[in-house]
């Protein structure tokens, strides 16, 4: 307790890190990749990410020059092409398209990963695929360390992916630029993979209830 009879910083921190941990440990459901589907925890970071205020109801260009709309959709709307500054949704199709977008990520995760993982794992994949495609994971050094079970070394891996392409104001070229926002994003990404395994998880979990 502090002075003043309530909570200290101290304990305020060891309390975020602990649910930081409870997140990371597996579920009572399985710890199989194969088996796992994302949770709120996913649908959040994605929605969060995409665009904090909410989701972007008339279409754009993503920093990679994809025509885009709501939480980072690609694909078409009532069966046409995305046409950036054109084509618009409502609050309630944008919610209704994440789903969708968000189920083939879910299937690139069960597809190309083999060893077990936590739930907090598995969402921190899926929003990083959601956010650069399947190809991007199924070709990256951390799916390789993860696959080796090297936990940590594929935590460490997200840090990488945070460069997007800008239109340089003198040139009119486009060039790679580190861009912040998928700086904050595969953060919290490589924050809720966290760096060990589910067993491992699991034990600090337990150490930390002691």
């Amino acid at each position: 307790m502090s002075p003043d009879g309530g909570i200290g910083a101290a304990q305020i921190e060891w309390q975020m890190q602990k649910q930081l941990l409870a997140m990371q440990q597996p579920s009572s459901a399985s710890t199989n990749p194969a088996n796992m589907s994302a949770s709120n925890d996913a649908v959040k970071l994605v929605k969060k990410s995409e665009d904090a205020s909410g989701p972007h109801l008339t279409a754009y260009r993503d920093s990679g020059g994809k025509p885009t709309i709501g939480y980072g959709h690609t694909g078409q709307v009532n069966g046409k092409p995305i046409i950036p500054g054109k084509t618009t949704i409502t609050p309630a199709q944008a919610d209704q398209l994440l789903p969708g977008d968000l189920a083939t990520a879910e299937a690139a995760v069960r597809n190309n990963v083999h060893v077990p993982i936590t739930q907090g794992q598995f969402d921190a994949l899926t929003d990083f695929t959601f956010n650069l495609g399947a190809g991007k994971l199924e070709g990256s050094t951390l799916l390789t360390k993860l696959n080796a079970k090297d936990y940590a070394g594929a935590q460490a891996e997200f840090s990488r992916w945070v460069y997007g392409k800008e239109k340089d104001p003198k040139t009119g070229k486009e060039v790679e630029v580190k861009l912040p926002g998928l700086v904050t994003r595969r953060a919290a990404e490589a924050a809720l993979f966290g760096n060990q395994g589910p067993q491992a998880a699991a034990s600090a979990v337990k150490a930390a209830g002691q």
